[in-house]
């Protein structure tokens, strides 16, 4: 049976539906399109357009890497790494960014990898507990096969819950002033979070 690689595209955009069709234009002229599932849509409906793809009871160990620019040798390293993922349910996701999004500094809100071009989604995503390890060790050898190519950092989003230094490395630079203002704030830590910043 020959394998078949499918990419998917997905895109979000505020500008409004002329110049969403003026962005995807090329993107459709890459290749065959298999489906095309754009349009306007409200907000809250985007927020939930992959609600589906992660039900509740299945197993998700996710992590991330900031690259400042997707070389051959990096997606040498996903193609690999795709080949080798032990759930079909388990994906690589290319997060394209930039735009008005580094516009902002680093310094100006909590999220200080504002500035990275590019952000790599490792998703190992099954449901069978027994393969509970195949899984979470082919996320962490994806992230570490990608090491040589990140800029540092991590996505609050997809950072390792298991990791005591994940929240320092979501939050970079800006860790210990968002420690402060949490001490500040919510001295007693009543509205802690693994994520935080709690110091």
């Amino acid at each position: 049976m020959k394998s078949l690689v499918i990419t998917y595209v997905n895109s979000l955009g505020a500008a409004g539906p002329k110049q969403g069709e003026r962005v995807l234009a090329p993107l459709r002229a890459l290749g065959t399109v298999l489906i095309d599932l754009s349009g306007v849509v409200q907000w809250t409906e985007a927020q939930q357009f992959f609600d589906a793809d992660y039900p509740r009871g299945g197993r998700y160990h996710w992590k991330s890497a900031h690259l400042s620019g997707l070389g051959d040798d990096a997606v040498d390293v996903l193609l690999d790494m795709t080949s080798r993922r032990p759930s079909t349910a388990a994906t690589l996701d290319i997060w394209f960014n930039g735009g008005a999004i580094s516009d902002v500094p680093a310094t100006a809100t909590p999220i200080s990898t504002r500035a990275f071009p590019v952000m790599i989604g490792i998703e190992a995503n099954w449901t069978d507990p027994a393969a509970d390890r195949v899984n979470r060790e082919w996320s962490q050898e994806v992230a570490a096969a990608l090491k040589p190519y990140s800029a540092g950092g991590a996505y609050l989003n997809f950072d390792d819950l298991t990791d005591p230094d994940a929240a320092r490395l979501a939050h970079g630079k800006n860790y210990d002033r968002l420690v402060a203002v949490q001490r500040s704030f919510d001295p007693h830590n009543v509205f802690r979070s693994r994520r935080g910043a709690t110091g």
